[in-house]
């Protein structure tokens, strides 16, 4: 556990106002916990609220996410 960084996270629905402005903000506040940590394992756990399959805005952000810090 001294190496692990666990995070949950929430992310907004569909229909909610500056939902993609949210979702960088959370983003950006992770990212930030990833790197002051870079040599943590991590696991984030949560309610994404999207289809990751598919493509858009809120599901291009987060698998970008995803690629940067995988």
């Amino acid at each position: 556990v001294n190496d692990l960084l666990i995070m949950t996270a929430y992310f907004q629905c569909t229909g909610t106002t500056d939902r993609l402005i949210k979702c960088q903000d959370l983003l950006s506040d992770m990212c930030s916990w990833l790197e002051q940590y870079i040599n943590h394992e991590w696991v984030i756990a949560g309610d994404f609220n999207v289809d990751l399959n598919t493509t858009g805005s809120i599901a291009d952000k987060i698998n970008e996410f995803y690629t940067k810090y995988k």
